[in-house]
């Protein structure tokens, strides 16, 4: 039935026992045609009706209870268009449905920052174990869960991070804590290199989520460079005054002898000594093993004890804090790290600077010390040293000879003599 379809038309039709239709009588050929569709219920559908590849094809329009016949005429005139240019509507309208639940499920797919930090934590857990996994997680999290957590919404799509909101996040960083900034710039670039090799991963690529992200928006943000270390190297005539007996009155004595252990062994790092168990050094009387976990190249080292180390241990045992709790730390504390704390023994170092005038210097320049004062004052071979040191000899290797290693490390100049 073909008539001039109005409002009132499409009103005054009745229902009958079987559904049928009434089409606008456009009075052209070829390009479809408006109608409405007359259900049993009383219900009334505008539908399009055209032709396409010979076949008469109807699609859906909208209710008439909830759509003009204006609004249709519109939604008509956009198929029309369509058929003009060759396109089936009905294809066109599955087409974009189909893309529209693509769309949906690469959105449902794509991570979250919230999932991006679950991700960095379950890296570390990864290349990490034993006491330096736990290690490496407490300072980890106390950077994120101060800084970053809740500063980025943890629902927020890691493709849709930008630059500039992570620079707003740092800025408001640096402002008060330029060295924490610092540390949480080099947290966020590790995360977002996580994010960026994850999807290529084949460990992970059986895990539905993608972080679909094609570059590192942190990669360029420019380091405050507050946390770098520095280069201060003691001279021997230093260390004498240093572990002097009137410059030991300035340290909680197991902090003194932690600093001076670290140089009568050979130059190693305090924080390694503070890791390391009561039994490696009671164990044997020469000796004592650095285990692979309290070691930063994560290579065990053994090493010979000399006589003054021999006396800072036994005195160090006699001072030994014990407690229910008993530690396996030979520097035991009774604190969450179960040791002293490496912050406590940087605020004393610092503090006796400040009331003595001394030189500024860190705990780790002790180990920097011992090094330029065996290559330039007792020209210890490199071998020997770098195996006291369990150092990277690859480390040593890179120059091509001692004098510019040593120009690199101090601005000392190489003598053979004593």
């Amino acid at each position: 039935m073909s008539t001039l379809l109005t409002v009132q038309e499409i009103q005054k039709q009745k229902t009958r026992d079987y559904d049928y239709y009434i089409w606008d009588s456009t009075r052209t050929r070829g390009t479809g045609r408006l109608g409405c569709k007359i259900l049993r219920s009383g219900s009334k559908i505008f539908y399009f009706k055209y032709f396409f590849n010979g076949k008469v094809r109807f699609l859906k329009v909208g209710c008439f209870e909830s759509m003009t016949l204006a609004e249709a005429r519109d939604v008509r005139d956009k198929y029309k268009a369509l058929l003009d240019k060759g396109i089936c509507p009905k294809a066109h309208l599955e087409e974009q449905e189909r893309q529209k639940r693509e769309q949906a499920q690469i959105e449902e797919e794509t991570g979250t920052f919230g999932q991006l930090i679950d991700e960095f934590y379950a890296y570390l857990k990864r290349t990490r174990s034993g006491a330096r996994l736990e290690r490496s997680l407490q300072a980890h999290q106390k950077h994120i869960e101060a800084y970053i957590r809740g500063k980025i919404p943890d629902d927020k799509k890691v493709n849709e991070i930008t630059k500039p909101e992570l620079i707003k996040l740092i800025g408001q960083i640096v402002k008060t804590a330029p060295v924490q900034g610092d540390k949480v710039l080099s947290i966020i670039r590790r995360m977002f290199e996580i994010a960026l090799d994850y999807d290529d991963d084949p460990m992970t690529s059986d895990n539905p989520i993608k972080f679909r992200l094609d570059k590192n928006p942190a990669a360029r943000i420019k380091k405050q460079n507050q946390s770098k270390p520095r280069r201060r190297s003691l001279t021997l005539e230093e260390l004498g005054l240093l572990f002097s007996d009137e410059s030991a009155k300035y340290f909680d004595r197991r902090i003194f002898l932690l600093l001076k252990l670290a140089v009568f062994m050979g130059g190693q790092r305090p924080l390694e000594l503070l890791l390391s168990k009561r039994s490696t050094y009671l164990a044997h009387k020469k000796k004592f093993f650095l285990d692979a976990e309290d070691v930063k190249t994560e290579r065990p080292n053994l090493l010979v004890k000399g006589g003054t180390a021999l006396e800072i241990i036994e005195e160090v045992e006699e001072l030994r804090f014990t407690s229910t709790m008993e530690s396996d730390k030979l520097f035991s504390a009774n604190n969450k790290l179960g040791y002293i704390d490496p912050n406590d023994v940087s605020k004393q170092v610092r503090k006796f600077c400040n009331l003595t005038g001394f030189q500024a210097f860190q705990p780790r320049d002790l180990r920097r010390s011992v090094k330029n004062i065996m290559l330039v004052r007792i020209s210890v071979i490199a071998i020997a040293r770098f195996r006291c040191f369990s150092s990277k000899l690859s480390s040593f290797l890179q120059f091509s000879n001692v004098n510019d290693y040593a120009a690199h490390f101090s601005g000392f100049k190489y003598t053979s003599s004593i």
